[in-house]
């Protein structure tokens, strides 16, 4: 899966465990991000890592970074990609006074169809945003629920079945979501372990996708 994916590897990983290889290296690829950053835009994900950085550091290097993100964002000089959604939300949670939960809300309301992969984007969305504006926090989690309510199968298929990337992304939607309390673990928990198992099986379990599943995995086996 896409290298974007390496840095929330890396950061759901230390979250995970605690081990500070996994901060260190996240932080390293941060601090490249910015500065290979030549007007381009960062991504979400490093958009992210940027609250993540500032966060570990307190380093306003960091701030100015996602400022200037969020800033492009708000005013219309790039539409806000579907990737960029988490960042989105956690700004607006920690620096704009939530202004923009109804608009989150609306973007992710319009959907009419759901992949496991959008399911992922949802859950990671929700994880940044308050209960406070809880009429927009509640909408989201029933979405959630009706998302993986849509591609979950009612019993998954044998464990020798070749595991595609959809329904790796949504065990990892279901394990962080019943992590979080959005999904019933009693009901839900067993369907997204299945699927780690079977990624854990067929799959490279390297860097990027694989440590944001394996995360959310140990997350869950906490809890």
């Amino acid at each position: 899966m896409e290298d974007i994916y390496e840095l929330p590897g890396l950061i759901q990983m230390y979250q995970a465990t605690g081990e500070a290889e996994y901060g260190e290296r996240a932080l390293e690829q941060t601090n490249r991000a910015i500065l290979r950053q030549d007007g381009t835009l960062l991504s979400g994900p490093e958009a992210g890592a940027c609250l993540f950085a500032l966060k570990q550091t307190g380093k306003q290097e960091y701030r100015k970074a996602a400022d200037l993100v969020f800033n492009r964002l708000v005013n219309g000089e790039t539409a806000v990609p579907e990737a960029a959604m988490p960042f989105y939300a956690e700004y607006d949670t920690l620096f704009n006074k939530k202004a923009h939960y109804g608009e989150i809300a609306a973007y992710f309301e319009g959907k009419k169809a759901w992949s496991g992969r959008e399911a992922a984007v949802l859950i990671d969305t929700i994880e940044k945003m308050s209960m406070e504006i809880y009429e927009y926090y509640r909408a989201l989690c029933d979405l959630l629920k009706q998302a993986v309510r849509q591609k979950l199968p009612a019993e998954g298929p044998r464990p020798e079945v070749m595991l595609n990337e959809e329904e790796a992304w949504l065990g990892y939607a279901v394990l962080k979501a019943c992590s979080l309390g959005v999904l019933n673990r009693e009901k839900y928990g067993e369907a997204g372990l299945r699927i780690w198992r079977r990624f854990e099986v067929q799959q490279d379990k390297g860097e990027g996708f694989g440590n944001m599943l394996k995360a959310q995995y140990l997350i869950f086996e906490k809890n």
